[in-house]
């Protein structure tokens, strides 16, 4: 008998409009955040100190990284967590253009008294959303063989 109410009719373009509405929030959103990611990487900004302790961090060992036995980048997240591709691409905004491969996952610590700025991953073009910890030491840190 089809929907002499128009019911479905209705609840459907009521579906239609909460969608595009839910687009357009989430567009508008990745333009905000992307105006407020700095030049560094960080979404809103992030806070610089000196490390009071070892920190032992997360980072994904690229070819360049290893050749160089020194990194800059690295956050704290569970093994778990970097050992997934979608995590490095997505949440710490690791683009192929930065970084083509990944790498494999390694822990690394960040000795005392090192200069470090934390904060959160900021959206990239082309990138998922970020906003996972991330920790930047300008200087570059050695690994730990």
């Amino acid at each position: 008998m089809g929907n002499p109410s128009g019911r479905l009719a209705v609840a459907g373009l009521y579906g239609l409009q909460i969608g595009t509405a839910d687009i357009a929030a989430s567009k508008a959103l990745g333009a905000l955040a992307r105006v407020a990611t700095t030049s560094d990487g960080f979404l809103f900004g992030s806070v610089g100190f000196k490390t009071p302790v070892d920190l032992k961090v997360g980072l994904y060992a690229s070819e360049n990284t290893m050749k160089y036995g020194t990194f800059k980048w690295s956050t704290i997240a569970p093994n778990s967590l970097g050992n997934t591709q979608s995590f490095g691409r997505n949440m710490l905004q690791i683009t192929h253009d930065f970084q083509p491969a990944l790498g494999s996952w390694t822990s690394q610590i960040i000795p005392k008294g090192t200069n470090i700025r934390v904060g959160l991953v900021g959206p990239q073009i082309g990138g998922g959303a970020g906003t996972w910890l991330q920790i930047y030491a300008p200087k570059g840190v050695n690994f730990v063989k």
